[in-house]
C-alpha cells in the first residue's frame, strides 16, 4: 500500500512515522508545495494525505478541488482547525479527516486499510470516456468482426489456472487427465462465450482467454466474477469426479498482436507476460485479481467487492473480497 503525505509540519511527520516502518506500507512524506500534478499523486490504489496548515480559506478551497481531480482516495490533515464541517469533506469525496486531537499520538497502519475499504472503489480510474486515447493500439471493438490476424489491438485478457496442480496430476493419469483437461476447457468456454470470450492460449490446467475491448466495458471482469461465485456449481454440474475446483483468475487490459489460436507461439507481448506473471506468481489460490488498467471498468454494483492488493511489476493490483 502506498501512502503519500504532503506536509511541512514536523508534528504531522512524526504522526506518520510509525506506519513508515511497516513492510506492507510504502510511505512518502513530501513538501506540501509538491502537490502540483497527477504524477505526484501516486498510482491507482495509493492514498494521499494533505496538510492544510497555513492555508488561507481560498487556498483550502483550491487544494480540495485539486485533490478531487486526481481520482485517488485522499485524506485531510487539519492541525489548525481550518475546516468547520469535517463531515462535509467526506460527503464531498474525502476519505479521511485528521484533526488536532488525533495528532497527539502516532497513526496506526490499520487506519489506512479502513480508509481504503471505505472509499477505494468509489474512485473512478481512467475510464471509458478516454479509452481510445489511453491505449496506443486500436481497440479491438465490441466483437471480433474487425480483428485481423497479424495486427496489434487492445484486448481484455483473463488468465485462469487451477490450483493444486501436483495433486490433480497425481489423481488423474493419462487418458483420465486428458478427459479432465477437456472438461475444464469446455466449462470455461461455456462460461465466457456469452461475452464473446475465446480461449486463446491453453496449458494443461489453465490458459488465457481473450475478449474484444471497445472502451465501454471489460466483459472479462463480470465473467471472472461469475466463475468465482459459481465455483461450487461448476464443480458439481460440469465434472463427474468428486472434486471441488479451486482456481486463480487475473484480468488485465492490454495490447498484443492477434493470431488465431494455435498460431500464437511467436507472439511477444508485455501484456501477455504481465498477466501470466500476475496469475502464476502473485495471485493466491482461489483469488481473483484486476490490474489498475481493468479496475476502471468494474461493473456498477461490484465496486466495493474489490480491495487494493499492492503493487506488482509497476502496476496497482486489486483483489476480490472473500466470497462465502
Amino acid at each position: 500500500m502506498e501512502v503519500i503525505v504532503f506536509t511541512d509540519n514536523t508534528s504531522v511527520k512524526k504522526f506518520f512515522s510509525v506506519p513508515g516502518k511497516s513492510k506492507n506500507i510504502s510511505l512518502k512524506i513530501l513538501p506540501a508545495a509538491e502537490l502540483k500534478g497527477e504524477s505526484c499523486a501516486g498510482g491507482y490504489g495509493s492514498l494521499i494525505y494533505y496538510d492544510l496548515s497555513g492555508l488561507t480559506p481560498a487556498g483550502v478551497k483550491s487544494t480540495l478541488n485539486r485533490l478531487k481531480k486526481y481520482n485517488r482516495p485522499y485524506g485531510i490533515i487539519d492541525p489548525g482547525g481550518l475546516v468547520n464541517d469535517p463531515a462535509d469533506l467526506i460527503i464531498s469525496g474525502a476519505s479521511d479527516y485528521i484533526g488536532k486531537p488525533l495528532l497527539k499520538e502516532a497513526v496506526r497502519a490499520a487506519r489506512f486499510k479502513k480508509v481504503l475499504d471505505f472509499r477505494c472503489c468509489t474512485v473512478d480510474a481512467d475510464g471509458p470516456q478516454n479509452a481510445a486515447e489511453k491505449y496506443r493500439c486500436p481497440l479491438s471493438g465490441s466483437d471480433w468482426k474487425g480483428v485481423k490476424s497479424g495486427k496489434e489491438y487492445t484486448f481484455c485478457f483473463m488468465f485462469i489456472e487451477l490450483d493444486n496442480q501436483k495433486e490433480l496430476k497425481k489423481a488423474f493419469h493419462g487418458p483420465t487427465l486428458e478427459r479432465f483437461t477437456g472438461m475444464l476447457k469446455e466449462s470455461i468456454e461455456k462460461a465466457v462465450t456469452p461475452s464473446l470470450g475465446k480461449i486463446w492460449m491453453w496449458m494443461d490446467l489453465g490458459g488465457l482467454v481473450l475478449f474484444p475491448f471497445d472502451g465501454e466495458g471489460c466483459p472479462a471482469i463480470l465473467e471472472a466474477f461469475r466463475l468465482m461465485l459459481n465455483r461450487k456449481i461448476i464443480s458439481y454440474e460440469d465434472f463427474d469426479a468428486e472434486i471441488l475446483l479451486s482456481y486463480r483468475i487475473a484480468v488485465h487490459i492490454g495490447d498484443t498482436v492477434y493470431h488465431s489460436r494455435g498460431e500464437t507461439g511467436e507472439i511477444v507481448s508485455d501484456s501477455i507476460n504481465s498477466i501470466f506473471h500476475l496469475g502464476q506468481k502473485f495471485a493466491d489460490p482461489g483469488g481473483m485479481y484486476l490490474t489498475e488498467d481493468a479496475r476502471g471498468y468494474i461493473p456498477q454494483g461490484l465496486e466495493r467487492s474489490f480491495l487494493p492488493a499492492g503493487k506488482y511489476e509497476g502496476r496497482e493490483i486489486f483483489r476480490l473480497r472473500g466470497l462465502v
